[in-house]
């Protein structure tokens, strides 16, 4: 079940991920699975972006990042889609994302 932190503030996020160029936004760990804490929890998401010509990754991961958090009053964890690794982990989060967007 998602955390009133994040949920709450999903329509802003998707106007954020659309205005920014972000194909997939999911989330995970504790803001999903009932462990989140407000004032003490982060947030875990991991993206997938659509090509941008002129934009250099590290600018463009570091504004999304501070964009997110504002957005969502809290700090985030984000990760890549092609970061992502490990059996175990991919388990994980087969059984326990939430695609925040596209719808």
């Amino acid at each position: 079940m998602m955390h009133a932190q994040l949920k709450d503030k999903l329509p802003a996020v998707r106007a954020f991920c659309e205005s920014h160029a972000i194909g997939e936004l999911y989330a995970f760990g504790s803001v999903i699975d009932g462990r989140f804490r407000p004032g003490e929890s982060d947030i875990d998401l991991w993206m997938d972006l659509l090509p941008l010509t002129g934009v250099e990754e590290p600018r463009r991961l570091l504004h999304i990042w501070i964009g997110l958090q504002e957005i969502l009053n809290c700090e985030i964890d984000l990760i890549l889609k092609k970061e992502i690794r490990g059996a175990t982990f991919i388990k994980y989060l087969g059984l326990y994302q939430v695609r925040i967007y596209p719808e």
